[in-house]
């Protein structure tokens, strides 16, 4: 995540598929922030924040995918954590979630 200045943040997530037989995968994927609002635990969606993406995040690919935008922070939100759900669908259909601490690069 970059900050772009006036609360807004440039993001990148790259998808990849670490197999020895590489086939195509779809599926989507879920992004929020978790954080303080105030005195409150907050949890907001991607898709909040971010103006161009008004549906969830869909993704295709063989090898990799890189999902990019940006998004802009409520005033008074801190955000402490991102949490990624993947979920592939099809015959071998899988669900990853991770978790990462809120970090910044470059400011």
């Amino acid at each position: 995540v970059d900050n772009t200045g006036a609360n807004r943040f440039k993001y990148s997530l790259l998808l990849t598929q670490v197999v020895d037989k590489h086939e195509y995968v779809q599926g989507g994927v879920q992004i929020n922030l978790k954080g303080r609002e105030g005195q409150s635990e907050r949890e907001i969606s991607l898709t909040e924040l971010d103006v161009s993406r008004k549906d969830a995040i869909r993704f295709r690919f063989k090898y990799f995918q890189n999902i990019d935008g940006e998004l802009t922070l409520p005033q008074g939100f801190e955000p402490r954590e991102v949490v990624i759900v993947a979920q592939s669908s099809g015959q071998n259909a899988q669900r990853l979630e991770k978790k990462f601490d809120w970090q910044l690069k470059g400011g």
